[in-house]
C-alpha cells in the first residue's frame, strides 16, 4: 500500500517539524472566494451571442450541450483560500426569462497557460447542480438578488486547488430569454410577435454602449449569476490523483418495463507506475425533465460499477414545501406542494431556487421539512469504491416510474435525464495489487 498525502504550503522541513506546519494551517481565517460577478446567462436554443456582447476579459465563453460554459480560471491565491468544507454560494439576479432552468458548476482541469475550448467539454466535471426561481427582473418573488441555499463542494476542494494545473470554474447551463408566450405573462422584455418591449433595464457589460445597445442586450439575457466559494475551515491535503467524470449514455427503457437505466464508462489511465486500482467514492446527480416524463423515477434507485451493486438504493423524492413563497412558482400554485399520492405532483427530486437532492437518506441529513429545512444535499455519495486502471463501466437503475400527470414514459423525451457520475479519488491511500482484501476505517 502506497500512502500518499500532499499538505498545501507544507516544504519537506516544515513536514519534519510537523507541529509548525499543522500550526500555520489552523491559523487560516474564514474566507469568501469571489469567482464570477453577474455572469449572463445566454440562450441555450442559440449559438449566438446578443449583438456587440464580448466576454469580459478573463472569461471563457464556450458553446456546447445545449449550453453556454462560462468559466474562468482560479488564481494561485484563490486556490489558497478553498477551505476543507468548500461550498459553493450561487446568487441570481433576475432578467428576462421567469422558467426554472437547470444549471450545473462546473470546473476543466488543463495543463499550465492552455485555455479550454468544446473538446474538454467530455472532462468538465460536474461539482453541483442547481434550479433556477421563477422570478424576472420585472416580477420577482424572491429577495432581489436570490441567493441559493449553500452547495457542499468540499469533496472537489482538493482538486480545485491543484497548484499543478489551471482550474477553470464556472457554470454550464444558460436561460430561454426569447421564450415565446401568448399572453406576456412570463416574458416581461417581448411580445407575443417576438418584438422587444421597449424601456428594458441595461446590460452593465460590455461598457461604451448606447442604451439601446445595452437593452438590446439585456433583452437576450434570462438571467446573471455570481458564483462564490465559503469555507469555515483551513484547506485540507491536495489530492494525489485527478477526479474523472464517467461519459454516460442515453436512458434505455426495457420493452414493458416501469424502470429505466443509464450506462457509462470511464476509461482510468495510469496514473503512477504499479498503481492498478484507485479507491474512492462515486457521486450520483441526476434530475428528471420534460413534458410528461418530467419527474419521474424517484424511488428504489441503485448503482452498478463493473457489474456489482455498490451503496444502497437511494430515493431521489424531495420535498419543496420549505421554497414555497419564495421559489415555487408564484403564478402556478398547483407546483406548490402535494408530494405524496398516486401521480403526486412534486414527485421531483429538485426544487426551483434549491440544489439538487438525490437522496433522503442522507446520514445526518433528514429530508428539509417546513420546520426544519435543514441543509440541502448536493449529489448522492456513494463511498468505499475503486476503479482498475483501464476501462470501468456504472450503470444508474432508476424507477419505478412515477410522473406528476400520471402518463407513461415517453421516449421521444430525450435529454429528459441529465447525470453524471463523477469519481473522487480518496486523499489518503492509493492500493496497489492486493487491495480488496485492505480494512479501510
Amino acid at each position: 500500500m502506497n500512502a500518499k498525502i500532499l499538505l498545501r504550503g507544507c516544504t519537506g522541513l516544515a513536514v519534519l517539524a510537523g507541529l509548525a506546519c499543522s500550526a500555520a494551517v489552523t491559523a487560516q481565517t474564514v474566507t469568501t472566494t469571489n469567482v464570477l460577478t453577474q455572469a449572463p446567462q445566454f440562450n441555450i436554443y442559440s449559438d449566438d451571442l446578443p449583438p456587440l456582447y464580448t466576454p469580459p476579459p478573463g472569461i471563457v465563453l464556450l458553446r456546447g450541450n445545449e449550453s453556454w460554459y462560462t468559466l474562468t480560471k482560479l488564481t494561485p491565491a484563490q486556490q489558497a483560500q478553498l477551505g476543507a468544507d468548500l461550498s459553493a454560494k450561487v446568487t441570481k439576479f433576475a432578467g428576462c426569462d421567469a422558467f426554472d432552468r437547470i444549471e450545473k458548476i462546473v470546473y476543466i482541469a488543463k495543463e499550465p497557460g492552455a485555455v479550454p475550448t468544446q473538446a474538454d467539454f467530455p472532462n468538465a466535471i460536474e461539482i453541483a447542480r442547481f434550479m433556477t426561481t421563477f422570478s424576472t427582473y420585472n416580477r420577482d418573488s424572491n429577495p432581489a438578488p436570490y441567493v441559493s441555499p449553500l452547495m457542499d463542494v468540499s469533496a472537489f476542494a482538493p482538486h480545485l486547488a491543484d497548484p499543478t494545473r489551471d482550474i477553470w470554474v464556472g457554470f454550464a447551463g444558460g436561460s430561454y430569454p426569447t421564450y415565446p408566450n401568448g399572453s406576456g405573462t412570463y416574458n416581461p422584455c417581448w411580445s407575443s410577435g417576438g418584438v422587444q418591449t421597449p424601456n428594458l433595464p441595461s446590460a452593465p457589460y460590455p461598457p461604451g454602449l448606447t442604451t439601446e445597445q445595452a437593452q438590446a442586450i439585456f433583452a437576450r439575457t434570462g438571467f446573471s449569476f455570481s458564483l462564490d466559494f465559503v469555507s469555515t475551515q483551513p484547506p485540507g491535503p491536495l489530492a494525489p490523483y485527478p477526479a474523472m467524470t464517467f461519459s454516460m449514455g442515453d436512458p434505455v427503457v426495457p420493452e414493458g418495463s416501469d424502470r429505466m437505466y443509464l450506462g457509462g464508462v470511464l476509461k482510468v489511465p495510469l496514473l503512477e507506475p504499479g498503481i492498478t486500482a484507485i479507491w474512492g467514492s462515486l457521486h450520483v446527480i441526476v434530475t428528471t425533465h420534460g413534458g410528461n416524463s418530467e419527474y419521474g423515477f424517484s424511488t428504489d434507485n441503485t448503482v452498478q460499477l463493473n457489474g456489482a451493486y455498490v451503496g444502497d438504493p437511494f430515493s431521489t423524492q424531495t420535498n419543496c414545501n420549505s421554497f414555497i413563497g419564495t421559489a415555487i412558482n408564484p403564478l402556478n400554485g398547483s407546483i406548490s406542494g402535494g408530494t405524496n399520492g398516486a401521480n403526486p405532483s412534486n414527485p421531483r427530486n429538485w426544487c426551483p431556487g434549491g440544489p439538487v437532492r438525490t437522496t433522503v437518506a442522507n446520514p445526518g441529513t433528514t429530508n428539509p421539512t417546513d420546520a426544519n429545512p435543514g441543509v440541502p444535499v448536493r449529489s448522492h455519495v456513494i463511498n468505499r469504491v475503486w476503479v482498475t486502471v483501464g476501462g470501468n463501466s456504472v450503470r444508474l437503475n432508476l424507477g419505478p416510474f412515477v410522473t406528476r400527470f400520471g402518463g407513461p414514459y415517453d421516449p421521444t423525451c430525450g435529454n429528459c435525464y441529465p447525470t453524471s457520475i463523477v469519481f473522487v479519488p480518496v486523499i489518503d491511500a492509493i492500493f496497489e495489487d492486493g487491495f480488496e482484501g485492505a480494512v479501510r476505517p
